[in-house]
């Protein structure tokens, strides 16, 4: 990955990713990795800054199998400025196709 063509680079907390990642299988029962629950944070993130008008997508890809004997399935110490303890998901949307590619292929 060449880092330079980044628009953005978001950070966040390990224990912030897994605990989102836990909420995104215990209220949406969406078994998704670690990953996932930085995607969210990431998405969450971006639309705060963007504001209310605009549409984000975040692509959870992955399921949890590869991380059934990690942290995911820990409790999670959550410390303060962590995003996870004030999100409480209601629903999704599953997006079957995109009608205009969204993705910028590198050369």
């Amino acid at each position: 990955m060449q880092l330079d063509e980044l628009d953005e680079v978001v950070e966040a907390s390990d224990g912030d990713v897994i605990v989102v990642a836990q909420k995104l299988a215990q209220q949406l029962e969406l078994a998704v990795g670690i990953l996932s629950g930085a995607y969210v944070i990431a998405a969450i993130l971006l639309a705060t800054e963007l504001g209310i008008a605009a549409t984000v997508v975040a692509l959870l890809c992955k399921s949890n199998k590869k991380y059934l004997s990690t942290n995911l399935l820990r409790e999670e110490l959550v410390c303060d400025g962590h995003l996870a303890p004030n999100l409480y998901f209601i629903d999704y949307q599953v997006v079957i196709y995109l009608t205009t590619p969204h993705i910028r292929v590198a050369e």
